[in-house]
C-alpha cells in the first residue's frame, strides 16, 4: 500500500505549493517547512500538477461566469439603448439595438445549451441522397445524353 504524501496532509500545504510553483529550490522549501527534500520533490512531481490543474479549472470557471455576467450586462445596456431609441423614434438605432440584443441572446443561449450548435449536413453522404441519385440516373437510362449531363452535374461519373 503506497504511503500517504506527508506534504498533502500538511496544514501549510498552500504555502508549500506556492513556494514550489515559484520554483524555489527543494532544499529551501524543505528547510522552511521542516520537510524532507525527497518528500518535497515527490510532492512536486506527483501531486502539484494535479492541484495546479484543479486551480486552473476553478479560474476558468470563474472567468467563464464573469464573461457570462459581462454579456448579461451588455444585454441590459442594449435594452436601455433600445428603449431610448424607441422613445426618440430613432428607427435606425432601434434596429441596431435589436440586432445586438438578438446576437447577445443567441450567444447566451449557446453558452447555456438552450440553443443547439449549428449542424452541417453533407447530402452526398446521406443514404437517402445516394438512393435518390441512383433512381434518377436509372430513370434517365433511355436518355444517355441527359443521363451523362446529369451525372457530370452531380460530379458522379457513372
Amino acid at each position: 500500500m503506497p504511503r500517504r504524501c506527508s506534504i498533502c496532509a500538511n496544514e501549510k500545504l498552500n504555502e508549500i505549493n506556492s513556494a514550489l510553483v515559484k520554483n524555489q529550490p527543494y532544499r529551501q522549501v524543505a528547510l522552511r517547512f521542516a520537510l524532507s527534500e525527497w518528500a518535497t520533490y515527490r510532492h512536486r512531481r506527483d501531486h502539484l500538477p494535479l492541484s495546479l490543474a484543479k486551480s486552473r479549472e476553478a479560474v476558468e470557471i470563474a472567468e467563464g461566469d464573469s464573461l457570462v455576467e459581462q454579456l448579461r450586462q451588455l444585454l441590459r445596456e442594449t435594452y436601455g439603448i433600445l428603449a431610448k431609441a424607441k422613445a426618440a423614434n430613432d428607427l435606425r438605432t432601434s434596429l441596431f439595438a435589436v440586432r445586438e440584443a438578438r446576437a447577445s441572446i443567441e450567444l447566451l443561449g449557446r453558452i447555456s445549451s438552450e440553443i443547439a450548435p449549428e449542424q452541417t449536413v453533407n447530402l452526398k453522404l446521406s443514404p437517402e441522397w445516394v438512393s435518390l441519385q441512383a433512381t434518377i440516373l436509372k430513370a434517365l437510362e433511355p436518355f444517355p445524353s441527359a443521363r451523362a449531363a446529369l451525372a457530370e452535374a452531380l460530379n458522379d461519373r457513372r
